[in-house]
């Protein structure tokens, strides 16, 4: 897992605070947090208490707004990729490095083995490029994002064509999930890992 250097939750405080709930069901309202956060907090539930209920709240607004990404859309339509992330990384916020790997549990690594990064592609595109230069792997998975209200919009176009410019460069495949959908990444996690 990627993520921003930041102080990390101590596990022994998570361990701490799901004993002293009691029989109270945990619920975990993703919103904003960090994955390492969302995973620490979702993976000591389940082991601890086998059920964890997780809650994610949508926003009125999206920044960058779609007025902003329009250009950015026009400028990957005309194939001028580092112009279109130039424009790119000046309006999404929050994504500044230095990153570094982190493992977030027993890495099984067997060598005669293919290796395969399925990958969520986001507005907020460095981390997932700086895995793939990091940890080189044979293949990925690049799920574009399909935003709530369509794939016509400006903000589910620029992701699939972030989708199709990482597989191409990196050799892999492209697919397309509703954001909300969490249903069917489910099933496409599970045939993937099959």
């Amino acid at each position: 897992v990627y993520k921003r250097q930041e102080p990390s939750i101590n596990e022994e405080k998570i361990q701490d605070i799901l004993t002293s709930i009691g029989n109270l069901n945990v619920v975990i309202d993703t919103t904003s947090l960090t994955k390492s956060l969302i995973f620490e907090l979702v993976s000591n539930s389940l082991l601890k208490r086998g059920e964890v209920w997780i809650l994610h709240t949508c926003a009125e607004d999206y920044y960058p707004q779609e007025s902003d990404l329009n250009q950015a859309l026009s400028l990957f339509e005309t194939k001028d990729y580092p112009k279109a992330f130039e424009y790119l990384d000046k309006i999404v916020a929050g994504e500044e490095g230095p990153f570094s790997v982190s493992s977030v549990g027993e890495q099984f690594l067997d060598p005669s083995q293919p290796s395969y990064m399925v990958a969520f592609v986001a507005l907020k595109h460095n981390r997932i490029e700086q895995i793939l230069e990091k940890t080189p792997v044979e293949r990925i998975a690049a799920i574009a994002p399909v935003h709530s209200d369509g794939r016509e919009t400006p903000r589910s176009q620029v992701g699939m064509i972030m989708a199709k410019y990482l597989a191409e460069r990196y050799g892999g495949d492209v697919y397309s999930l509703g954001s909300l959908d969490h249903n069917e990444t489910y099933r496409l996690l599970i045939k993937l890992y099959k």
